[in-house]
């Protein structure tokens, strides 16, 4: 995700202007994202999102902790092996029992 985060995005969508900001928190757990929506009229709205990141191993764990196993990682949803390039984190496991 951080290698990916687009930090400035502006775009308009049904006539509002989306102007959009994100950063990663100081911690590095955390993407903070500030959306402000300008209405034609000249209205504005803001509006706050802070969504946590896991680490692969986080998540495996998690997944063990769940009774799941044999999990295996890929980057891609055509099977590609994960690495710190990928623009994603596929998960596959299976429930135990």
């Amino acid at each position: 995700v951080i290698a990916h985060l687009v930090p400035k995005e502006e775009r308009t969508l049904s006539g509002r202007v989306l102007l959009i900001e994100r950063r990663v928190s100081e911690d590095r757990r955390r993407v903070e994202k500030v959306t402000r929506v300008i209405e034609e009229g000249g209205e504005e709205r803001t509006f706050h999102e802070s969504v946590r990141m896991y680490t692969g191993d986080e998540l495996e764990e998690m997944l063990k902790d769940v009774r799941f196993a044999n999990v295996r990682r890929y980057g891609s949803l055509r099977g590609e092996p994960h690495c710190p390039a990928s623009k994603r984190l596929i998960l596959v496991a299976e429930k135990e029992g």
